[in-house]
């Protein structure tokens, strides 16, 4: 389920930067005519400003900047509502195990007897507060 949302998340970036991108050219495309056709473009002088060629080298400069801020957003907004879903309805992936089981290699597996090292320590502090030792006899000097 991780892997099908992902891949649909990624699939809709690329549809949407084909779109962004095809939009784009033709967005240069029209501002493009636009500064040609429109009068007040005179050869040999500079552009006066305020006129419709002048206007439409402010938009097509300032094109490429807002193509790529309104891209990044739509494109962080797909994958981070894929990202959102993937959290939402999966499970996470469960860790492995190491080879050896889940204790320490420092650690003995426990035996037949079930003895632990949580066994151990309850065994430690039971002779400690009874004053006896594992064989049932007391240390000297008790």
């Amino acid at each position: 389920m991780r892997t099908l949302l992902w891949m649909i998340g990624w699939f809709s970036t690329a549809v949407w930067s084909v779109v962004a991108w095809s939009a784009y050219g033709v967005f240069g495309l029209f501002t493009g005519l636009a500064r040609s056709a429109s009068s007040g473009d005179v050869p040999g002088f500079p552009v006066e400003p305020w006129s419709g060629a002048w206007l439409m080298d402010v938009v097509h400069g300032l094109g490429w900047s807002v193509f790529l801020v309104v891209w990044l957003g739509v494109s962080a907004t797909i994958l981070g509502t894929t990202w959102l879903l993937a959290a939402i309805f999966t499970r996470p992936k469960p860790r492995a195990l190491p080879a050896g089981g889940p204790w320490p290699p420092s650690v003995p597996p426990p035996g037949p007897g079930g003895r632990t090292v949580f066994s151990d320590i309850e065994r430690l502090s039971r002779e400690a507060r009874d004053g006896t030792r594992r064989n049932g006899s007391r240390p000297p000097g008790r």
